[in-house]
């Protein structure tokens, strides 16, 4: 399909395999800034995440570095580690809604290079937080899909409840 032949289409697949990329990007962006920050804290941008969040991320970190681990348990480690800031947060996001996580790295990938302190556009936030937002979307539904037989009926809410405990 080339691009004089898209047309809107919600709730499906997107049209071409490059969005499927550009959108997983900023989530890997998103996923790679938590990972840096835990490792080597930014002064005065302090990340902060639910144990549950901690959890999951050294979790991942291991299954990720560690020698003989499938793709598939990769995957469904980092799975794990970015849903959980679909469903849950520190306390202090709850005080201050700069200190989430993922406002954080809104803030910080909108920045204009050079150190001026200067952000892009504001037009940009929106479509790359809904990036983030459809590839949070199509993990769950990956889990929920490939986890159908463990649950009867395949009711998604326990599939659910099983992807963020």
């Amino acid at each position: 399909m080339n691009d004089s032949e898209l047309n809107a289409q919600p709730f499906k697949r997107p049209q071409l395999d490059s969005t499927v990329v550009a959108y997983s990007q900023m989530l890997g962006c998103f996923l790679s800034m938590i990972c840096r920050t835990h490792a080597t804290p930014i002064p005065n941008f302090p990340i902060h995440l639910a144990p549950t969040q901690l959890r999951h991320l050294r979790a991942a970190l291991e299954v990720i570095g560690a020698h003989g681990t499938t793709a598939q348990e990769k995957l469904v480690a980092i799975h794990r580690f970015a849903y959980s800031f679909v469903s849950l947060y520190h306390p202090n996001s709850t005080k201050n809604e700069l200190d989430c996580p993922v406002m954080k790295f809104m803030i910080a990938h909108h920045l204009v290079k050079g150190g001026t302190g200067y952000f892009l556009p504001a037009g940009r936030i929106s479509p790359n937080f809904s990036q983030m937002q459809w590839v949070w979307r199509a993990m769950g539904l990956y889990e929920a899909y490939m986890r159908r037989e463990e649950h009867e009926h395949f009711m998604l809410g326990y599939v659910f409840s099983d992807i963020i405990v």
